[in-house]
């Protein structure tokens, strides 16, 4: 049975082409275009890995990452952050979200405090792969 990977971006092109990718991959890619009703389509899909872009006009992926690492049903799911952000703005986003986690009110200390990776947009299939490969392999570190 293939890895489910979950895509959430409010953009439908950038959904399509990593659903293609993921395919030919072997990977099974699901597409959200909506993050404000992503943890029901987490819930519902029961993905083995999350694909999350950080702006996104319901809610933000930030908001969306710390709802779901805050979950305990939900938070062993590795999350891969997809953003232009550090090209435009030089800014380290593992270590944004990290810091931003750690002042909420998060306080399990199993919730890990940044994704598991992050991807620069535009994606490069090769590195997205090989970042997916790497989490995915680690399998039962992330589940309970």
């Amino acid at each position: 049975m293939p890895k489910k990977i979950l895509i959430i971006d409010d953009d439908r092109d950038t959904v399509d082409f990593v659903e293609r990718i993921l395919e030919d991959h072997g990977y099974e890619g699901i597409g959200s275009l909506s993050s404000a009703s992503a943890l029901d389509t987490i819930r519902a899909e029961k993905p083995d890995l999350i694909l999350l872009d950080l702006f996104m006009p319901e809610k933000s992926g930030i908001s969306l990452f710390r709802e779901l690492k805050a979950d305990p049903d939900l938070e062993h799911i590795p999350v891969i952050v997809a953003s232009g952000i550090p090209q435009v703005a030089g800014i380290d986003v593992s270590a944004f979200i990290g810091r931003e986690a750690e002042t909420s009110k998060i306080s399990n200390s199993r919730v890990s405090r940044s994704p598991e990776g992050v991807v620069n947009k535009p994606i490069e299939p090769d590195m997205l792969i090989g970042l997916i490969r790497e989490i995915t392999s680690q399998g039962d570190l992330y589940r309970r």
